[in-house]
């Protein structure tokens, strides 16, 4: 039972048999700035669709769109009921908090020009 725990405690540790966690093998980095997490929060008014399906077809490839080409995080988040609203949360992390800042708020604009929809509401928070 001994040697089954020593196996154990063993395995996080390095080819040369120390321990990652030991002080020495720990880099502090002083002038990395903390990762930050922007969100981006949407509503959107949809300009052609009739029904939920139509609706369905914008927002998909909307989402599609923006996890292919800037990869970021996007879920719909409001208005699942209304055909001519969207609310979108859209995220995106990063080390540098004025491109946060820069990459969110430039993405509404480039939405209205690719897709049909007109923005209705925009926020961008740092967290």
């Amino acid at each position: 039972m001994r040697h089954t725990q020593q196996k154990r405690s063993r395995g996080l540790s390095k080819l040369d048999g120390t321990s990652f966690f030991h002080r020495e093998n720990l880099v502090e980095h002083q002038s990395v700035e903390p990762m930050a997490v922007g969100i981006l929060h949407l509503e959107l008014r949809l300009l052609s669709p009739r029904s939920l399906k139509e609706k369905r077809s914008i927002i998909k490839p909307l989402k599609n769109y923006l996890q292919a080409e800037y990869h970021m995080s996007v879920a719909e988040v409001e208005h699942q009921d209304t055909h001519q609203l969207a609310g979108l949360e859209v995220a995106l992390v990063s080390n540098d908090r004025a491109y946060l800042q820069t990459a969110l708020s430039g993405l509404s604009k480039s939405l209205e020009r690719r897709f049909p929809v007109m923005l209705a509401r925009e926020r961008v928070e740092i967290i």
